[in-house]
């Protein structure tokens, strides 16, 4: 045995070409060129078969080699275009010395022109043979609607009261402002509504007692639609009314059991007031603030009073909301609060104001229908 000393495979001793590589074979030593020569044509043509193989394998793997190395170009021009259309992107020319960690826009680029769209062909169009459809025939012109004649304006239709009538009951009457309000109220609805006299029935010194219930019976046989009630001590007595006349509306100022007593025919009603006593209280603080500036007291001994009627939840909120206010404008500022359990006695009212001026206070508010 030999070996190739070109691709280093092993052959046989009489192999003149390789059988891996195809190339000739040096002559084995001693043998001369006339012997070579010699040999008989059915060598030849053996070695002529043997070479034709060599030079097939030798193909394939060329043909394996032109297909990597097609595969690796292309892999190669794609990784350059990747390179150069980041770079393009990105502002670079590819000639900067640090990795790209971010771009901070400072201004808007310029805007360029766009290019001139090309001019658009007109189309023929298509006539009825080529659609298939009928030819469109011109629709008729619209007429102009016909003018509104000058006439006098339209007067709002007064409502049909009919046999309406509308009922009130007053824990007080006129003298008391807050019993005063609700009149004045209900005058500008009556005067809204075009009702008469008769329509309008308005039940004063009403206690907040089952008197409230016997009232607001009364009313229902009167005729009376709705009927309201302006205390809140008068809220039980409306409610036990409307369980018992369901075809009468009822409505109570100040109450709050309406979201959950479950009757479709009560409602409560009234302002958010705890908010104006928070601006009350606002303007209290103010005033302090000025007494002290005037160095009538300092700091330290402002003190309001409050007058409450009842120390009920609507009492409490709006004297919470005064003394908030105050603080708001006036930090030092502290508050005595009593209570008359009336909501209106001036008598008892002025007791616990004088009260609270023997225990310093320096201003006094309330929360009663005085």
């Amino acid at each position: 045995m030999k070996i190739c000393p070109h691709c280093g495979k092993q052959l046989k001793d009489d192999a003149e070409f390789c059988f891996s590589c195809g190339r000739e074979q040096p002559a084995a030593s001693g043998a001369s060129k006339k012997e070579r020569k010699e040999k008989p044509a059915r060598e030849s043509a053996k070695a002529a078969s043997r070479t034709g193989g060599a030079e097939a394998s030798v193909n394939k793997r060329d043909n394996r080699k032109g297909i990597v190395l097609v595969i690796v170009t292309l892999l190669l021009l794609a990784l350059i275009g990747g390179t150069v259309t980041y770079l393009i992107l990105s502002g670079k020319d590819g000639k900067g010395d640090g990795d790209v960690t971010g771009v901070n826009v400072t201004e808007a680029p310029e805007l360029t022109e766009a290019p001139d769209a090309p001019e658009a062909t007109e189309l023929p169009a298509p006539t009825p043979d080529e659609t298939n459809a009928p030819a469109p025939t011109d629709a008729p012109a619209p007429t102009d609607a016909p003018k509104p004649t000058d006439g006098p304006a339209p007067t709002e239709a007064p409502i049909d009261a009919g046999d309406f009538k509308l009922g009130v009951i007053l824990l007080h009457d006129e003298s008391s402002p807050y019993d005063n309000n609700f009149i004045i109220a209900l005058r500008s609805a009556q005067t809204e509504l075009k009702l008469t006299d008769d329509q309008i029935i308005i039940k004063r010194q009403v206690p907040e007692s089952n008197e409230c219930y016997e009232t607001a019976r009364d009313l229902v046989s009167e005729g009376c639609k709705v009927i309201f009630a302006d205390s809140y001590g008068h809220e039980d007595y409306m409610i036990k009314a409307a369980k018992e006349f369901k075809d009468v509306q009822f409505c109570h100022a100040t109450g709050t059991q309406a979201h959950t007593v479950g009757l479709d025919n009560y409602h409560n009603a009234f302002a958010s007031i705890y908010e104006g006593r928070f601006l009350a209280g606002v303007a209290a603080g103010l005033k302090l603030n000025e007494m002290i500036a005037n160095g009538e007291f300092t700091a330290e001994e402002a003190k309001m009073g409050y007058v409450g009627a009842y120390p009920y939840a609507e009492v409490k909120s709006g004297y919470t909301s005064f003394f908030l206010g105050a603080r708001s404008v006036c930090p030092t500022v502290t508050m005595e609060v009593t209570f008359t359990n009336s909501w209106y006695d001036e008598a008892l009212e002025k007791e616990g104001a004088v009260k609270l001026i023997g225990n310093g206070c320096k201003l006094i508010s309330q929360h009663a229908d005085s």
